[in-house]
């Protein structure tokens, strides 16, 4: 059996998830932003309370934490040009596409597979 202290305990843990940026569930000063670093400078931790409370960069309580954070008004999410991977991704398919039997698309094939999704 773990005895826990029952004054002054505290609980850490972190997430991916951000449905927690929710101001009914954490104040503000509880709610952690790790910011990547460019290529291996590190990472920078801060809490929303850094922000303060006034001014354009000023986070508020009642503010919709998530869709702020979606749209990068408290950093933490880093800019990522997916732009070449997906073109790679596109070609990919494509060369597989040409290069496929021709009988897996015949209208039997796709009968069956309609079948075995129902």
């Amino acid at each position: 059996m773990v005895h826990v202290p029952v004054r002054g305990a505290q609980l850490v843990f972190t997430t991916h998830n951000p449905i927690l940026l929710d101001g009914s569930l954490f104040r503000r000063d509880e709610i952690k932003i790790v910011d990547p670093g460019d290529e291996g400078d590190g990472s920078i931790t801060y809490a929303l309370s850094d922000f303060g409370t006034s001014g354009s960069a000023g986070v508020r309580r009642g503010e919709d934490y998530q869709r702020n954070y979606f749209l990068g008004r408290y950093g933490g999410i880093r800019d990522v040009d997916l732009v070449p991977f997906l073109r790679e991704q596109v070609e990919r398919g494509l060369s597989m596409d040409l290069t496929r039997d021709a009988s897996a698309d015949s209208p039997s094939n796709v009968g069956e597979v309609e079948e075995a999704v129902q």
